[in-house]
């Protein structure tokens, strides 16, 4: 239970066999202050994520370089 966020669940993700458990987690539930992040899906533990969004939104460096000015 996170103070901040609200109470975590959590996937075992399975990849060609190999089990790595709770590594991945959301909150189904955040709590007001942490609303933007209902419906999104942490990783950590060796877990990567590779290719684009389904839906064609971009993330967050994507928003951060053209902020900035640089280019991807």
């Amino acid at each position: 239970m996170c103070l901040w966020k609200g109470l975590a669940r959590y996937y075992t993700v399975t990849v060609d066999g190999e089990v790595n458990p709770d590594a991945a987690w959301y909150y189904a539930r955040p709590s007001p202050l942490a609303r933007r992040i209902r419906g999104h899906v942490a990783f950590w533990n060796g877990v990567g994520i590779e290719g684009e969004p389904e839906d064609g939104r971009r993330g967050l460096f994507d928003r951060l370089s053209a902020w900035l000015g640089g280019r991807r």
